[in-house]
């Protein structure tokens, strides 16, 4: 089977501005069946590999893909009936890895699956360490907006066998 997938989001219906809303597009604010439809084919494709630890690989440095993490887990409640906790790692100096590795650890032996979000490996050498101890990964770019150059080097980073594929987010 080949690793060679692409997993990429429809494009997000942009909500009228009211009150304090922006009209940003998040995952969350969506009706059952409308974050199943946008997410559950990425965590479907993402079900065909083995895993229990998944991290989120943001491509560029001030990307973060927790938003994504929140859908997936969201999807994953409703497929499995039971939580997937999603573990944040943003923001983690390289001296907290093995106390945050313990956690992840802890949560796959009490609910089965955890995703973690880490910060770009080329911000952050602790999300190179984070990502070495799940089980695998996934490319989070934002279309547009990612270089191709700092894809390249994050994959590089970290090590193309480990990606399961690449979420394209639309601006």
């Amino acid at each position: 089977m080949s690793r060679e997938m692409t997993m990429t989001t429809p494009t997000p219906p942009r909500k009228p501005s009211v009150g304090g809303d922006s009209g940003f597009y998040s995952p969350l604010r969506t009706t059952e069946g409308s974050l199943t439809a946008r997410w559950a084919p990425i965590w479907f494709n993402a079900l065909r590999y083995s895993w229990s630890t998944l991290a989120l690989v943001p491509a560029e440095p001030g990307l973060s893909a927790f938003t994504v993490g929140d859908a997936l887990s969201a999807v994953g409640k409703l497929h499995r009936q039971s939580p997937v906790p999603v573990l944040n790692a943003q923001g983690l100096r390289l001296s907290e890895t093995r106390a945050f590795t313990e956690s992840m650890t802890t949560a796959v032996r009490e609910q089965g699956v955890a995703i973690t979000v880490v910060d770009s490996p080329l911000q952050s050498e602790s999300a190179i360490a984070i990502v070495a101890a799940a089980d695998a990964a996934i490319l989070v770019v934002r279309l547009g907006a990612v270089r191709f150059a700092s894809a390249r080097r994050t994959v590089e980073l970290i090590g193309r066998d480990r990606f399961l594929g690449t979420i394209v987010l639309r601006p």
